[in-house]
Formats: C-alpha cells, structure tokens, sequence
C-alpha cells in the first residue's frame, strides 16, 4: 500500500465517522418514536380491555400509535380523556 492509498483510507474512515454522528441524532429520535409506538399500542390495548365495559375504547390506528409516538404518555393520556369526553 503506497502512502496515498493510506491517506485516502483514513479520510474515508473520518468522513464515515463524522456522517455517524450527524445521523445518529435522527436515528436516536426514529427509535424512539418507534419504541414509544409500541409501548402505546400495548398500553392502549390493555386500557380498550379494561375500559371497554365502561364504554371508552380508543380505536388502535396509525393515526393513534403516531399520536402516542411522538407525545408518549401525555398523548394516551389525552387520547383516552377524548374518548371518554367524546
């Protein structure tokens, strides 16, 4: 390997490094929409159980788990509030 190669090797693996960071902000963000998501649709689906017999079922949806997503619990909090006033 001559001496540019090398240099050419450790720029990449720098420019590489560097992109890692700037994307690891968004990628943090997409996971956790993605695990608030989740942990709504449980939660959502226990509540429709409990509170079924009571007449508040929340309709479990794109448009809900995106809600619950990106709020987290103040989103099903107010999900199940609009059901239950609705």
């Amino acid at each position: 390997m001559n001496s540019v190669s090398v240099i050419v090797t450790m720029i990449v693996v720098c420019l590489a490094f560097i992109a890692l960071l700037f994307m690891a902000k968004p990628i943090k963000l997409i996971l956790k929409i993605i695990l608030n998501s989740a942990f709504g649709l449980v939660a959502l689906m226990v509540s429709n159980y409990v509170l079924a017999p009571m007449g508040v079922a929340v309709g479990i949806n794109f448009l809900t788990l995106g809600f619950i997503g990106l709020l987290g619990l103040p989103g099903f909090c107010a999900l199940i509030l609009m059901q239950a006033i609705l």
